[in-house]
């Protein structure tokens, strides 16, 4: 039996079987308002072809600029979409964390604010679940240059078990694992999907790998955040800081919901 969050009161409502959510898109993001529209209605686009109900999470991760107005907006647009709003920015991998413990579907996915990506993809993620997986990461190649090389190659050196490539913007996860690598993941920033793979494969799930595929454009660059968060996955495993939760768990505390009153500035 599954749950779907009261538009109005923020709760959860019980959902028969035939009712059920099948699937929770979650999108973070942080400075995208130019890119709500062409990506949420490119999900849009492919939700409403599928069979069974979804729902669609974005989780704005306290942006300056009207981010979380723009994908509100969407909301008369896009079926069951909910928005909400770090009242201060904490990172993407933050994001990422709200949007699963808000999600009520069967399987999450956590897709990137990114036009370019194939929403296909999302079929495939979730035939791979189906088939038994217990998370699916599509990964990919980039044309970006030195820095995507640098990169590559530093997290398959920190984290040197995991993926053949750097993960693409969508990975999915059966729900109860998604949950329990939220409540248990620590990297706040970027990297933070490199840190939820590697605690998957730590424990015993199924992790599969969908087919790299190049993508044209800037792929993840070498910042110092990222090889400081990259060592602290590393540290974190040393130290067996994983084994607990966070000590946060559960908690949506800084965290707003907007109205679509709140979009159509009312």
């Amino acid at each position: 039996m599954g749950y779907q969050i009261h538009e109005r009161t923020g709760t959860p409502v019980r959902l028969s079987k035939k009712n059920e959510l099948r699937l929770s898109v979650v999108v973070p993001v942080y400075r995208a308002e130019h890119l709500m529209g062409p990506v949420l209605s490119s999900i849009s686009d492919y939700l409403k072809a599928m069979p069974w109900r979804s729902e669609v999470i974005v989780v704005d991760d306290g942006s300056p600029d009207d981010t979380a107005r723009a994908a509100a907006r969407r909301t008369r647009t896009v079926r069951n979409l909910r928005v909400l709003r770090h009242k201060k920015s904490r990172g993407l991998g933050a994001a990422a964390r709200t949007g699963v413990r808000v999600s009520c579907g069967k399987h999450v996915v956590i897709c990137d604010a990114d036009p370019t990506l194939s929403m296909r993809l999302l079929g495939e993620i979730e035939r791979g679940l189906d088939e038994g997986a217990d998370a699916v990461f599509a990964t990919r190649e980039r044309d970006g240059g030195l820095g995507d090389t640098a990169f590559r190659a530093l997290a398959r050196w920190m984290v040197p078990e995991e993926l053949s490539n750097v993960p693409s913007g969508l990975r999915g996860f059966r729900m109860s694992v998604a949950k329990q690598l939220a409540d248990r993941s620590l990297i706040d920033g970027a990297t933070w999907d490199l840190e939820w793979v590697t605690l998957a494969r730590s424990y015993g799930c199924h992790v599969r790998e969908l087919p790299a595929f190049v993508a044209v454009g800037p792929g993840p660059r070498l910042q110092s955040r990222s090889v400081r968060e990259l060592w602290s996955i590393r540290k974190n495993f040393g130290n067996d800081r994983y084994r607990m939760p966070r000590a946060d768990r559960g908690s949506l505390e800084d965290t707003t919901f907007v109205r679509n009153e709140f979009a159509a500035g009312r």
